[in-house]
């Protein structure tokens, strides 16, 4: 298969979607759905309607070489309680979807909102950086079994950078709605890629130097997926397809006089869904995502007004936006989201409208009551 080329405004960050302005105005827009429900909740907990990702790297080795078979290697390093960890991802020519090999027991079933294939291998790691520098060697396995080993030697990467809104350059796109935020980086000063004990000539970018550059960079949004949902006792479960995995999570409650918050935590991340009461119902009003190492949430999607509870029928389409945060940089990406009932369920339409990346990602969800919980399915249009 012919190798794409990379336009080189791919490679060119952007600054947010949304004027300051604009911003202000999108959340005065926050509050009440103001859809007429035809019914009471039937449920004490609320329903999760949506799935939301965010991936703190505090350093992100990307490298393309000519290999017929791989589009980019991207080698993450995320910060977690027990050291750090390095997830390899390689993103296949023709699809451009990426999966992970990680040394983690449990890489399976490890953080079921992020929907990529996974499997595992040990990643060993020779790190002889200095302050003055990088100076890495890493190998792993990649999904094809194949010995994958990078040298990797250049300037840590610099920042913050003045536009961080970044491409996502095609990857994932069957399984993420993603933005990221890039907010350092440098090009390598040499770099090698041996698969399966050859070497693979890197590509160049505009022509001009070796794609191999260092980031520090967040990636967040929305992913694809199928769960089913359920009340446990004063909690919540959760149990996610994974590729045919069944990995199970649960919820803590939170509730005051404001809203609800549904919280899973995890040694490496925190997810919590709040949302706000009007009346008798509760109104997704935003998702967080937060990092272990990292004391704000590293994504943030907003919505406005709130979503409808998505526990009860309403009357009529309900319209509105969504906003996304990432890395605490505000305005990453925005769109539309729409959401009816027709035939027992509730449909979610979420259409991005900026930035250009986001465009080919559509998603579409329908919430369908299914004996004592609901089943859940957000696909890629």
């Amino acid at each position: 298969m012919p190798r794409r080329r990379i336009p080189l405004r791919e490679l060119v960050a952007r600054g947010p979607v949304l004027s300051a302005r604009e911003r202000v105005r999108f959340l005065e827009g926050v509050g009440p759905s103001g859809v007429t429900y035809v019914a009471a909740p039937g449920t004490a907990h609320p329903v999760m309607p949506l799935q939301v990702f965010a991936a703190a790297y505090d350093l992100d080795l990307v490298l393309v070489d000519d290999h017929p078979d791989w589009d980019m290697h991207e080698l993450a390093r995320m910060v977690t309680p027990d050291g750090p960890v390095w997830l390899c991802k390689d993103s296949a020519v023709d699809t451009l979807d990426q999966q992970i090999a990680a040394d983690l027991e449990d890489v399976d079933r490890w953080l079921p909102e992020v929907p990529l294939r996974r499997h595992r291998s040990p990643v060993t790691v020779d790190d002889r950086s200095t302050p003055a520098g990088l100076d890495l060697s890493l190998a792993y396995t990649n999904p094809a079994g194949e010995r994958v080993e990078i040298r990797y030697r250049g300037p840590h990467p610099k920042g913050p950078l003045r536009k961080r809104n970044s491409s996502t350059m095609g990857h994932s796109a069957r399984a993420v709605l993603a933005a990221l935020d890039v907010s350092a980086q440098a090009l390598a000063r040499s770099a090698e890629v041996r698969i399966d004990g050859e070497v693979r000539p890197l590509r160049r970018i505009a022509c001009l130097v070796p794609f191999a550059v260092a980031l520090v960079q967040v990636q967040a949004g929305l992913s694809t997926g199928r769960w089913r949902q359920e009340e446990d006792g004063p909690g919540v479960r959760t149990v996610h397809d994974l590729h045919g995995l069944d990995v199970a999570q649960a919820w803590t409650v939170a509730s005051s006089a404001e809203g609800v918050d549904l919280v899973q935590d995890h040694p490496v991340r925190q997810l919590r869904h709040r949302f706000a009461r009007h009346g008798d119902h509760l109104e997704l009003a935003r998702v967080e995502v937060g990092n272990h190492g990292h004391d704000a949430p590293v994504g943030v999607l907003h919505l406005a007004p709130h979503l409808p509870d998505a526990r009860v029928p309403f009357e009529g389409t309900f319209e509105g936006r969504w906003l996304l945060d990432v890395g605490g940089q505000p305005a990453h990406a925005v769109g539309r989201v729409t959401a009816r009932w027709a035939e027992g369920a509730l449909h979610l339409g979420l259409r991005p409208e900026a930035p250009r990346w986001t465009l080919d990602r559509p998603l579409d969800a329908v919430v369908r009551p299914s004996g004592d919980g609901v089943e859940v399915e957000v696909r890629r249009v």
